[in-house]
């Protein structure tokens, strides 16, 4: 499988932006994004399920990769196409099993 990286690499932040992950997906699409991170750090794990389901479900049918940012429970729960994991995040091999 090949993959070319995208010139942008958007990252959604809903404290930044006022906007659901779902909203700033949309309208990162609608602006040229093929890759998009999901990057949450405040809101209840229910509610960020929730949203980046959302979220997920709109990239796939746009044909668009969305990462869960540190939070593999909610990548796969949610089918995400990944997860980004930081320096101090869970170790990447327990990630993958």
């Amino acid at each position: 499988m090949s993959f070319t990286l995208p010139k942008v690499y958007p990252i959604t932040d809903t404290r930044l932006s006022g906007q659901s992950h779902a909203e700033q997906v949309r309208r990162l699409i609608a602006g040229g994004a093929t890759l998009i991170q999901l990057r949450e750090k405040v809101m209840s794990p229910r509610a960020f399920y929730k949203d980046a389901a959302e979220a997920v479900a709109i990239g796939r049918a746009a044909g668009v990769t969305v990462l869960i940012n540190d939070r593999v429970d909610i990548a796969i729960a949610t089918g995400a196409d990944g997860v980004h994991l930081g320096q101090d995040d869970m170790p990447v091999d327990a990630a993958r099993r």
